[in-house]
């Protein structure tokens, strides 16, 4: 990441992917080594801790996200946590259509209208209290996975546990050999009626990044995307459940 820096370099990005925490403590240096804000795309990792302390609190910006598949939901939308007083303002007005709170047709800017609703934020509030048992219910699903999917050749799972890292369980992403047997596995599933997700399509092949992204070598990102399948998690998901699609993955594999 450091040898990607040019004078154009304004920030760093980083991705708690899945829910699994990002060296932050490396991120951090490198970040104030290079005079570079850093933002925290922590929307997938609300409660995932890096050495004690939860992320979201490394960046001087980051994002979190309460869409419906999420640990914690408002329906839709997010939250945006700041260290900055005028960096705070400045997300109040431009997620208010540009509005400064002086008068409701008095507009600074061009913004955005990215209000949630009172009903959404009630249901966070909610959620948020909630949030230490939704947790554990979604760790204890992930530890029950692990011990009757590793003996299932051809496929790699997520680590339960990685030094400094408290994951927060936002999907089960395994990794398969190929694209034809992560598609077949998908399909098997889905005619038994069990949702599984691909994660993810990498961002530069998408048509709005293609022609940025143009001769960027990123073949390690195709050959993963190619490869993950997301498994059945959610927060009431039960051992039944779960045995179901183990099941229905063993039925597939030795089909093959």
């Amino acid at each position: 990441m450091e040898r990607a820096i040019t004078p154009r370099t304004r920030a760093i990005l980083v991705v708690h992917t899945f829910g699994i925490p990002a060296d932050m403590e490396a991120l951090r240096s490198v970040a104030d080594r290079h005079g570079l804000v850093l933002i925290e795309d922590a929307c997938e990792a609300i409660g995932a801790e890096w050495d004690g302390r939860r992320v979201g609190g490394f960046g001087d910006l980051a994002v979190l996200g309460f869409y419906p598949n999420k640990q914690i939901t408002t329906g839709e939308g997010g939250a945006v946590l700041v260290r900055i007083p005028e960096h705070a303002a400045t997300i109040r007005r431009l997620r208010n259509q540009g509005r400064d709170g002086q008068g409701w047709l008095d507009q600074r800017d061009i913004g955005y209208n990215y209000r949630l609703s009172e009903l959404e934020c009630a249901l966070g509030r909610v959620q948020l209290r909630r949030i230490a048992e939704i947790l554990a219910k979604r760790r204890a699903a992930a530890q029950r996975y692990h011990p009757r999917l590793k003996n299932i050749p051809h496929m790699e799972l997520p680590p339960l546990a990685l030094p400094h890292r408290t994951v927060s369980w936002f999907v089960y992403v395994v990794r398969v050999t190929s694209e034809a047997a992560r598609d077949r596995m998908q399909a098997h599933l889905a005619q038994r009626g069990i949702a599984t997700g691909r994660y993810f399509a990498p961002i530069h092949l998408q048509p709005p990044w293609r022609t940025a992204a143009q001769g960027t070598d990123l073949r390690l990102t195709e050959k993963i995307a190619r490869s993950t399948l997301a498994l059945s998690l959610f927060n009431r998901i039960t051992l039944e459940q779960q045995e179901e699609v183990i099941r229905a993955l063993c039925d597939v594999i030795q089909s093959d």
